[in-house]
């Protein structure tokens, strides 16, 4: 009598579903139900118990709640409408939405197609945190030394790695919940006013509802390394305040095509068309939002203890919390609790913040600060010297939104200094 060999079609389906759920990534599920009728039928009979369970057998359980809300985000699931369209009192409201997913991110199941987003999309999370890592010492064409000597004589621990991973998919999820924030071209009596209002209670319920502080900075210092390698620091910083949050509230899609797969040289001729999109869109908020904002918004002041704060990490990050804690005691350090000081010393704050910006100091754990120290204390070192650092947004934002003729007028500024810098090459030769 001949045998019967038996196979996977023949298997009862706990079997099967037993296989599905010990594969390591989605990538495996997909190629693994495509090849066996079996498993696909088993798919198809669980599908979002199989999708989830593969996922988190992928995913760091560290950013599990990361993930899992970047994905509802990009789904629609909360829709927010712009600057004009919100008031100041509703804004909570949508920050707490977000908080929902968040919350309940760890019992959500996924269905197939959003474990294979997840799942694509943690890959080019992977590769932008590595690149951070490799790229974030360099402004195109300078190379900020002190960062550089720093990672290479340490690496960078597993704390800051992971810290880097989160901040990432934070940023992606304020570009989804920021998306259609943007300014009005008006010279409305009080419109800026009620702007910088609106700006202020975002920031406020992102660090009070949402996040932590340290988490909102971290964000910060992403934002600020995507500036640097995308467009630099050279040219006219009030110009690139008008296109830039626009092209960073794109999202890590985009920041990844740039950086990753078109990479090197080649970025500045990619971006420029995107520059040019974002000249003909309504000016966008989003850098104004991911900042230290004016005054006390949410930031420059005494830090409460620890437990006190609710993060979006499930975790809670002490050591964040510990890198935060000196940032905020060198801001104080400076300008100390009253706002007349910070008013009257308002350029050497803002020249501190930008360098602790360039060193990315918000990601790095304590056992960094020793260097980051030497370099932001007074006097001034020279190293210092001829080096950019990033331009503080938020006051160009609020000029351009008070009177939007001075962004013409900015342009025409810098084309003429193009024009005379080329007259003068002319000359020489």
């Amino acid at each position: 009598m001949p045998t019967h060999k038996l196979g996977l079609a023949d298997m009862p389906l706990d079997v099967n579903l037993q296989i599905l759920e010990e594969l390591p990534d989605v990538s495996s599920l997909k190629n693994a139900v495509l090849a066996v009728d079996s498993l696909h039928r088993a798919l198809t009979a669980r599908p979002k118990s199989i999708s989830t369970q593969v996922l988190r057998n992928e995913l760091p359980e560290n950013i599990w709640e990361h993930a899992i809300v970047s994905q509802m985000l990009s789904n629609g699931r909360v829709e927010t409408p712009d600057l004009d369209g919100i008031e100041v009192a509703d804004i909570a409201s949508y920050v707490d939405a977000v908080r929902v997913l968040r919350d309940t991110a760890p019992q959500t199941r996924v269905s197939p197609p959003d474990a294979l987003a997840i799942s694509r999309f943690y890959c080019k999370v992977s590769e932008l945190r590595a690149l951070f890592i490799e790229d974030c010492a360099y402004s195109q064409k300078q190379q900020f030394d002190p960062l550089w000597k720093s990672i290479h004589h340490r690496p960078p621990m597993l704390s800051e790695l992971n810290r880097i991973e989160q901040a990432l998919y934070l940023f992606q999820i304020l570009t989804r919940l920021c998306k259609k924030m943007t300014f009005s071209e008006t010279v409305e009596s009080g419109y800026a006013a009620r702007c910088r209002e609106k700006v202020a209670e975002l920031q406020r319920c992102l660090v009070m509802r949402l996040m932590a502080p340290w988490e909102l900075y971290q964000v910060i210092a992403i934002e600020c390394y995507f500036w640097r390698a995308t467009h630099g620091l050279e040219g006219p910083a009030d110009i690139a305040d008008r296109f830039m949050p626009d092209i960073l509230a794109s999202g890590l899609d985009l920041m990844h095509e740039a950086l990753c797969l078109v990479g090197g040289p080649n970025v500045a001729e990619f971006i420029a068309p995107f520059e040019e999109r974002a000249l003909s869109r309504p000016f966008h908020a989003f850098s104004a939002i991911v900042s230290r904002g004016f005054s006390k918004a949410w930031t420059r002041m005494k830090p409460r203890r620890f437990s006190t704060y609710t993060s979006f990490a499930a975790d809670k990050d002490k050591l964040g919390y510990r890198s935060w804690v000196r940032v905020e005691k060198e801001q104080l350090k400076l300008v100390g609790n009253h706002q007349i000081w910070t008013d009257l010393l308002w350029d050497r704050l803002e020249a501190l913040e930008e360098r602790l910006d360039l060193w990315a100091a918000a990601l790095w754990d304590a056992c960094r600060w020793p260097e980051i120290l030497v370099t932001v204390q007074r006097p001034e070192p020279r190293l210092w010297q001829g080096m950019k650092h990033r331009w503080s947004s938020i006051r160009m934002v609020f000029i351009f939104v008070a009177d939007p003729w001075t962004i013409k007028e900015a342009f025409d500024d810098a084309e003429k200094e193009k024009l005379d810098a080329q007259l003068g090459r002319s000359r020489r030769i």
